[in-house]
């Protein structure tokens, strides 16, 4: 038996979704287990897929432990083990699992949390390569664009989307992650015109992380003078 399933979203073979769907088909209390999405998805239209499909909430990559906890702690205290949330109960707490988060260029606390997860003098060393990394894939995305291929396209966006987040890259992984399911879906002339708009945000977003390439940011500093 299990308290919580935490369920991603991107898999090979069977996605998140479609596994969550057949956990629901399961009898007894199995088919009721809570299931938490973690994912990099972050898109209009991401909530009501993931509730379409069974999901009690989601936390987005890279996860923040204590928002990811909060998480666990309102499903496994708030609800009985024979009774799973639904859409229709419109319960308070289901509500407040859901919820849109804030789009910006460089979100610093992702920077620290990252720290946090290795070590904060790693910080500048994976910035590098991930810009690296990053220019890299603009060069294929712009080839792929001028190519007019939607398969590179939603490849490499799909490449770079989860490593911008990773990375505290918001508003690129949110373009990137449009484009791709865009690109799935057959609509490629608004993936592309998206997808030209991915440079100028890119750069910009790059341009904002140079003060981490040689520095820990503030709060690692501050800690390690308590420390």
């Amino acid at each position: 038996p299990y308290d919580v399933i935490l369920m991603d979203i991107s898999m090979p073979e069977m996605d998140g979704l479609e596994a969550t769907r057949l956990i629901r088909k399961l009898p007894g209390e199995k088919g009721r287990i809570s299931v938490i999405a973690l994912t990099a998805h972050a898109l209009e239209g991401d909530k009501e897929r993931f509730i379409e499909a069974g999901m009690d909430g989601y936390v987005t990559k890279p996860v923040d432990r204590d928002n990811l906890l909060n998480k666990i702690a309102i499903l496994t205290q708030s609800f009985e083990a024979n009774h799973r949330p639904t859409p229709e109960d419109h319960s308070p707490q289901l509500e407040s699992l859901i919820e849109e988060e804030p789009l910006q260029l460089v979100d610093k606390k992702v920077l620290e949390q990252l720290g946090r997860d290795t070590s904060p003098e790693l910080i500048p060393e994976l910035l590098k390569v991930y810009i690296k990394d990053l220019g890299n894939r603009l060069k294929k995305l712009e080839q792929a664009l001028a190519d007019n291929d939607p398969k590179v396209i939603q490849f490499e966006a799909h490449s770079m989307a989860s490593s911008a987040a990773a990375h505290g890259n918001p508003e690129l992984h949110r373009l990137l992650r449009k484009i791709e399911l865009l690109c799935a879906k057959g609509d490629h002339e608004p993936a592309f015109r998206i997808t030209e708009s991915v440079f100028k945000i890119a750069e910009s977003s790059i341009s904002l992380l140079s003060p981490y390439l040689s520095t820990i940011p503030d709060q690692h500093n501050q800690e390690s003078n308590h420390d």
